[in-house]
């Protein structure tokens, strides 16, 4: 079923010439303004309806009211012992791109105070995507992901048209364990910061008490998604029938704008 909706904008219409008319604020009128012209426009699946109204008389907007801040409250000792604990605790941004090969080995790369960090780990890191922060008793982890998945089949073919070596992808290393044999694991690329370190071994230890609903979500999710995917396939958004109503502030000396006028212009 197509639906529809109505814009209102108030138009200033320049002193020199038409196309330089701009918008400036958004309007609500009364439910039924007198037009004044109307112009059509047909654009296959929906239409637009260009509406010039008269100007509603609008009421001063109210003064805002004087915010008062209230008086501090002092912390009490509890709190006050909260504030050191955080304040003790390692901040560290957690920035990673990952790349997930054949469901379950993870490549995953991310900056650390001007260093690269690389490791191979035997869990699938997009499970950490919904994850937005990640506390321990000693660090605090913003956290930021995004990547995707391949296989290895898949990249065996890309590496076999490599025309030089830089263009070769590496793989997962045989060295590392699968995870539903030895449990979160993984393995540096290159020498890693102290601090990446500690990261690795905090989210991998994570992952350790909280894996299995992780990867429950995760699945879910995707899952979700595909459905979504193919109910849009299946029911594709049909763009609504607009009608936008708008009305001079100050007219020029060549005299008001029309709406097909308007419409000339944007084209």
């Amino acid at each position: 079923m197509k639906s529809s909706a109505t814009i209102y904008l108030a138009a200033v219409v320049a002193v020199l010439a038409f196309p330089s008319m701009g918008f400036t604020q958004n309007v609500r009128t009364s439910p039924a303004p007198r037009i004044l012209d109307s112009q059509e426009v047909d654009l296959g699946d929906h239409k637009i309806t260009y509406n010039r109204i008269e100007a509603p008389k609008l009421k001063p907007e109210a003064a805002e009211p004087v915010f008062v801040p209230p008086k501090p409250v002092p912390m009490t000792a509890q709190e006050k012992e909260e504030l050191r604990k955080w304040e003790a605790k390692i901040q560290y941004s957690a920035f990673f791109s990952v790349t997930v090969y054949d469901g379950q080995f993870s490549e995953v790369r991310w900056w650390d105070d001007g260093q690269e960090n690389a490791v191979w780990s035997n869990v699938n890191f997009l499970h950490f995507g919904p994850l937005r922060e990640l506390e321990t008793e000693t660090a605090f982890y913003t956290v930021m992901l995004w990547g995707g998945e391949t296989t290895s089949e898949d990249v065996r073919a890309s590496n076999a048209e490599a025309k030089s070596p830089s263009e070769l992808t590496a793989l997962p290393p045989k060295e590392l364990p699968p995870l539903s044999k030895a449990g979160p694991k993984w393995m540096a690329v290159g020498k890693l910061s102290d601090a990446a370190e500690r990261a690795m071994e905090d989210f991998h230890e994570y992952y350790h008490l909280h894996g299995a609903a992780m990867a429950k979500e995760y699945n879910r999710r995707v899952a979700e998604g595909k459905a979504h995917e193919e109910w849009v396939k299946a029911h594709p958004p049909v763009p609504p029938d607009t009608t936008v109503n708008f009305f001079p502030i100050r007219s020029s000396s060549r005299g008001v704008v029309t709406a097909a006028q308007l419409e000339k212009a944007r084209k």
